[in-house]
């Protein structure tokens, strides 16, 4: 019933934005800099903190914006399900080229200078 009635599953969670105000480069920790190079592929690039001001109550932080992942199903993915192989949907769906972790879009918004580090380690974190 479930495999005939969903399209994609969407997940979203809060990241928390560099204040504009306060916005700086980054000095980051030797621990930052393994973690960034174990998550990421590609080049380095600048990551960006908060100062703290008092547009943003000394925080470094100025609202928050989300983060999504994404996985549209496909009919392996949905014979799967009907047949409630979780280990086989969970396999197909890592695997699929229509999962798109939050991960990613994390990494994207500390590409762009949206949030910081930390937060990203942060939220990334509590998903394990």
């Amino acid at each position: 019933l479930i495999a005939s009635a969903i399209n994609c599953i969407l997940a979203q969670r809060l990241i928390r934005q560099i204040c504009n105000r306060c916005q700086q480069p980054a000095e980051l920790s030797d621990g930052d800099r393994i973690w960034l190079q174990a998550v990421i592929d590609g080049p380095e690039f600048q990551c960006f903190e908060g100062s703290g001001c008092n547009q943003c109550n000394d925080t470094g932080y100025l609202g928050r914006v989300g983060v999504y992942e994404l996985l549209r199903f496909d009919e392996p993915m949905m014979d799967a399900l009907r047949q409630e192989d979780q280990a086989e949907f969970s396999r197909l769906a890592i695997s699929s080229d229509s999962y798109h972790p939050i991960i990613d879009h994390c990494i994207e918004k500390l590409r762009n200078g949206t949030t910081t580090v930390s937060e990203v380690m942060r939220l990334t974190g509590s998903l394990n």
